[in-house]
């Protein structure tokens, strides 16, 4: 009877220690997931200061075109000359808001994609819990369900001695 209850014991104790060294396992793995996301958080602060340059290029750009302007208007005497200057700085203009355009969509595309793989990346560590507290509860009405049948067991013993 006491063999029993050691090889029992013994093999209890093995499964508690292949949990434990699972879960330091799957806790390694949410550490590895949370240094992910904050290398993912980071590049997206990076993104959107560089789109904040932009925006402040674009503003200078625009700034340019109107002392420009006001340039043109006051050369009255430079009439043709600077016609046909505000004719190409207007092009330039449009050139330069064009691919400023371009660059800024394919900013937000790249923040969409990271904002989606940090959704992505927030709901696989959610999954993740949601496993880890499955498997416990498993384990834990087990461990229960074998505590009970071990001392319903021992019970019925003492009864009959």
């Amino acid at each position: 009877m006491e063999s029993l209850y050691d090889i029992k014991e013994f093999g209890m104790q093995n499964e508690i220690n292949r949990l434990k060294a699972e879960l330091i396992e799957r806790g390694e793995h949410v550490e590895n997931l949370n240094k992910e996301f904050d290398k993912l958080k980071l590049k997206y602060d990076m993104v959107v200061a560089e789109k904040d340059g932009f925006s402040a290029k674009v503003n200078s750009l625009f700034a340019d075109v109107i002392l420009r302007d006001k340039q043109i208007r006051q050369m009255e005497e430079h009439l043709h000359k600077l016609h046909m200057e505000h004719g190409e700085m207007i092009a330039e203009s449009n050139r330069v808001k064009e691919l400023l355009k371009l660059r800024v969509e394919a900013l937000e595309k790249e923040v969409n994609r990271q904002r989606i793989m940090i959704l992505d990346g927030a709901e696989c560590k959610r999954e993740a819990i949601r496993q880890l507290c499955f498997s416990l509860e498993y384990y834990r009405s087990g461990y229960k369900q074998l505590r009970e049948a071990f001392l319903g067991y021992k019970r019925h013993a003492v009864v009959a001695a």
